[in-house]
């Protein structure tokens, strides 16, 4: 079983009520997800979140699925035809959520939708109609985690960095990169903007500081690009860090012990991404 990796990112509405109760993000992810919430039925299927379950004290896992009317061929023993009987169908999918690091694994179905970004999206959507995010008037933003090796290899083994730019969006508590990244998210937020990129370039950029900010955009689910430069004679190359999304490989979810062995990779991997040493439980 093939999971993703996403980031669920808990914004306040730039028109939300300045009297409100100020509740931490990952209790209204919870709280939101707890609701069960469905969408309106139409064409396409019914989405639901379901099947909740508490896995330790900062884990929780459920279910992502959708209702759909099929068909089945079968017999009618009263007239002896063949005749078309319609059922409802409702495949689903696991996911598994850090709740302080708003970090999501969700599992691949075809059956359930073409992409895992699709389903995705649908998360978004149903925790955007729960009741918690109504009346604390926030949105959930989910983005893929890019897997960032490839790009920080690219960057390590450069002769040349001419440029780099990084994509950033509004703060999260968590997300740690105080000395770029961190006034830049929180300027963006006391803007009202959503987004913002900054661009650094000159002869040969120092590229540790740059894995660095690689690292925070990767696991923060933004963007980072550079142009680089291979050999001294070769031509530049623009490289990106979007491409191919982190991955997790797991068969046996069945058990709590096996849900919470998952969460424990399921960290693990995250704070690998973020090029953090410290223990995972």
């Amino acid at each position: 079983m093939n999971f993703s990796l996403f980031r669920i990112k808990v914004l306040k509405s730039t028109q939300r009520d300045l009297f409100l109760i100020e509740i931490d993000p990952p209790k209204l992810l919870e709280e939101a997800i707890r609701e069960r919430p469905t969408d309106s039925a139409h064409r396409k299927g019914q989405w639901h979140i379901g099947n909740i379950e508490t896995i330790d004290n900062s884990g929780i896992y459920f279910a992502i699925g959708r209702t759909i009317k099929s068909t089945m061929p079968v017999l009618d023993e009263d007239t002896g035809n063949f005749i078309e009987e319609e059922f409802d169908n409702a495949p689903y999918t696991h996911v598994f959520v850090d709740l302080p690091k708003e970090v999501l694994a969700i599992a691949y179905k075809s059956s359930l939708a073409s992409t895992v970004d699709v389903i995705a999206r649908k998360i978004e959507g149903l925790l955007a109609k729960s009741e918690v995010a109504k009346l604390n008037q926030v949105l959930f933003q989910v983005s893929p985690i890019p897997q960032p090796d490839i790009f920080i290899r690219q960057l390590a083994e450069a002769f040349a960095i001419k440029s780099f730019t990084v994509h950033f969006t509004r703060p999260n508590p968590i997300d740690v990169e105080e000395d770029f990244l961190g006034p830049m998210e929180r300027l963006t937020q006391k803007t009202g903007g959503s987004s913002g990129s900054t661009t650094l370039k000159g002869d040969a950029l120092e590229a540790d500081p740059l894995i660095q900010l690689t690292r925070s955009a990767a696991a923060t689910g933004d963007d980072a690009s550079a142009t680089i430069q291979s050999t001294p004679n070769a031509r530049l190359v623009k490289k990106f860090l979007h491409g191919q999304t982190a991955t997790l490989t797991n068969d046996r979810i069945e058990t709590a012990q096996e849900k919470q062995s998952f969460m424990r990779f399921l960290r693990a991997a995250y704070i690998n991404i973020r090029g953090e040493q410290r223990n995972a439980s």
